[in-house]
């Protein structure tokens, strides 16, 4: 059996998320990449790196706006993906966060190209922030209960 555990960012982390994010296709510089996981780290947030058997397998954060959480940097090693760690990785990360005072919790997030589906299957609906972009936007409001059940 595989053990499975989820861990904090830390400094000590950045060079396997990189090649995580590198296994991936990204199409940013190790350096800008570096220099924005070390700002995720200051951030006020979540960001938890999913290990299967002390191999990184997948990671992703959640960072607090005004009046709704962002979904970013959610990354699954290839050899991974469609085997449910990206939907584990977003349930615990749901897990850790409580209900805002109208006990509805937004979560907003751009689906990287060709993940649109997954997050269509998670229950995240499209919308347009009108800014122009050709990235897909996508969005769900949680309720407290969702947000332990997911």
């Amino acid at each position: 059996m595989s053990l499975v555990s989820f861990r904090p960012l830390s400094p000590e982390r950045i060079p396997d998320l990189l090649e995580l994010h590198a296994a991936n296709a990204a199409s940013y510089s190790p350096g800008d990449r570096h220099r924005y996981f070390e700002s995720l780290i200051a951030m006020e947030g979540l960001f938890l790196c999913l290990f299967v058997d002390d191999q990184l397998v997948a990671a992703g954060g959640l960072q607090k706006h005004e009046d709704y959480w962002w979904l970013h940097s959610l990354d699954v090693h290839p050899s991974r993906q469609r085997q449910g760690w990206g939907r584990r990785l977003i349930r615990e990360l749901l897990a850790a966060l409580s209900p805002g005072p109208a006990e509805i919790t937004t979560i907003a997030l751009n689906a990287a190209s060709g993940a649109e589906d997954f997050y269509r299957r998670l229950g995240f609906v499209p919308y347009d922030p009108g800014d122009g972009s050709d990235v897909a936007h996508f969005c769900r409001h949680f309720t407290a209960a969702e947000l332990k059940s997911f």
